[in-house]
């Protein structure tokens, strides 16, 4: 409950009548702590607006946000914001590497208890657990979600001309199923709504990632997108079947934040069965830490048209759309470059695959894929998937790029 006392105002002239109403409310919650060097308490996490959250480890800024619930996300009936009405903080002793933080949900459709353990530091981890009671049937409800923003990059160039090559807070949705794999998926900011879910039978984690923290793929000084962290979602309880969804929003500015991702059950939830979501999120700029060290990962994907190189070693266009994908990790080094490494790849039905090849990378000890594509109807999106193969064996994550509509 707000008291007149928690707060004040210093210099701002406000009346004694509105500091002391009870329709001020509070807007969020902002927790600070002594992360960084230097020793000075800075701000490290922050629930702020409905039920959003944002947290950062060392040397990090804020990027994406988490939420606590999704409800009817994208539907034509609209969405339906829960929001956290009531939180409550555990004060902790000097010594303690934890801050656990309650918090009450509510909306129409829903209401939930949830605990938070922030646990500071170089990756910076949040533990969450979630107890769900249904007012009524949801068609949607998206557990662990997170939101982003994509506007461009080397995956989908800008149409004007700047000297910034890369404006995301994330650039790719990265899913671990215990059957079908690591699949990396390169976000885009697609002419129109663009929605689909990936089948996850059993999850093991997924997340939106900054794949990239070289201040020259950004080059913002203001912005620092260089600085903004991944989060990466693994579930702590038994979730059952589902899918991971990916919603794609068109957006002209770096303001809106247009990418939502979040894990729905294959079965419908029961308004009478309470619900139990238990997951740990960790916001990281040491991505591979979490990758699996026996598959190769893309590091880059880029964009652009495809190309035939003529005697006179001119470039020329040949009509298809290319993608160049840099795989990189452990599991490549000692595989020399006269090793038999192809490329795996595949189109949807909307295009053809016009051709795939695969070589040695020596900048990067890595390999270099290149996929061109042509596609049917410009009007409809088409699916790519590439991944690493040597002798039978598959060497790297599933690259799966839905090229937008009309982009």
């Amino acid at each position: 409950m707000r008291r007149a006392d928690d707060f004040t105002y210093g210099d701002l002239g406000i009346s004694d009548e509105v500091k002391n109403s009870n329709s001020i409310g509070i807007a969020g919650v902002k927790i600070n702590h002594a992360l960084n060097e230097g020793g000075r308490n800075e701000e490290i996490m922050v629930f702020l607006g409905a039920s959003y959250f944002r947290a950062i480890g060392r040397g990090q800024v804020y990027g994406l946000s988490g939420r606590g619930l999704a409800v009817d996300t994208g539907l034509p009936s609209g969405e339906e914001f829960p929001r956290f009405t009531e939180m409550w903080i555990i004060e902790p002793s000097p010594e303690s590497q934890y801050l656990t933080i309650f918090a009450l949900l509510d909306s129409p459709s829903v209401t939930g208890a949830y605990r938070f353990v922030l646990r500071p530091g170089e990756d910076t981890l949040v533990d969450v657990q979630s107890r769900l009671y249904l007012r009524r049937a949801v068609e949607k409800l998206g557990i662990a979600p997170l939101t982003s923003m994509y506007l461009y990059g080397p995956e989908q160039p800008s149409s004007t001309q700047h000297y910034i090559p890369a404006i995301h807070d994330s650039n790719g949705l990265l899913i671990n199923d215990a059957q079908n794999g690591w699949t990396w998926r390169p976000l885009a900011n697609p002419a129109r709504l663009m929605m689909n879910r990936q089948a996850t039978p059993q999850l093991r984690g997924y997340g939106l990632m900054q794949r990239g923290h070289n201040f020259s793929d950004y080059q913002d000084i203001a912005a620092r997108y260089d600085l903004r962290p991944s989060a990466w979602v693994e579930p702590q309880n038994e979730w059952g079947a589902g899918s991971v969804e990916l919603i794609q929003i068109p957006t002209d500015n770096e303001t809106n934040d247009n990418i939502v991702s979040m894990w729905l059950a294959d079965e419908a939830h029961d308004p009478e069965t309470p619900l139990a979501f238990d997951y740990r999120i960790t916001f990281t700029t040491d991505e591979s830490r979490h990758l699996d060290p026996q598959l190769a990962w893309v590091e880059e994907t880029r964009r652009s048209r495809g190309e035939v190189i003529r005697d006179n070693l001119v470039r020329e266009p040949d009509g298809t759309l290319a993608f160049v994908l840099d795989f990189i990790g452990p599991s490549l080094s000692g595989i020399g470059r006269d090793a038999n490494m192809t490329v795996e790849a595949s189109v949807g039905d909307n295009g053809e695959l016009a051709n795939s090849r695969v070589v040695h990378n020596p900048a990067t000890n890595g390999w270099r894929v290149f996929v061109n594509v042509k596609r049917s109807n410009g009007s409809q999106p088409l699916d790519i998937r590439a991944k690493l193969m040597l002798d039978g064996k598959q060497m790297s994550e599933t690259w799966y790029y839905r090229l937008p509509a009309n982009g």
